[in-house]
């Protein structure tokens, strides 16, 4: 099963299989070089999607329970209606590898 991470460079949401675990690759978006992580390496943030309060421009993150779906900015001086993305994940290609 692959892996969903982010480029720490660009933050291009990427997905990698087991093989490139540890592995340095340069990112598809940026071209920046780093190392793929493992899943013990995203404990915590795993699965959760990134992003700005079109209103506010505040940052905000949302879990996979949340993608898709219609929620207020929880700013309370904002509060606006926004719509959570759902993550596009690029995978990685096994052809960069060093």
């Amino acid at each position: 099963m692959s892996l969903k991470f982010e480029c720490p460079h660009c933050e291009a949401r990427l997905s990698a299989e087991p093989e490139l675990y540890r592995k340095e690759i340069s990112c598809p978006d940026c071209s920046k070089d780093f190392m793929v992580p493992t899943p013990e390496d995203l404990v915590g943030e795993a699965g959760k999607v990134k992003f700005l309060c079109p209103f506010c421009n505040r940052k905000l993150s949302a879990g996979p329970e949340q993608f898709g779906t219609e929620m207020p900015c929880p700013f309370t001086d904002c509060e606006k209606p926004l719509m959570v993305p759902r993550p596009e994940w690029k995978p990685v290609p096994t052809t960069r590898l060093r």
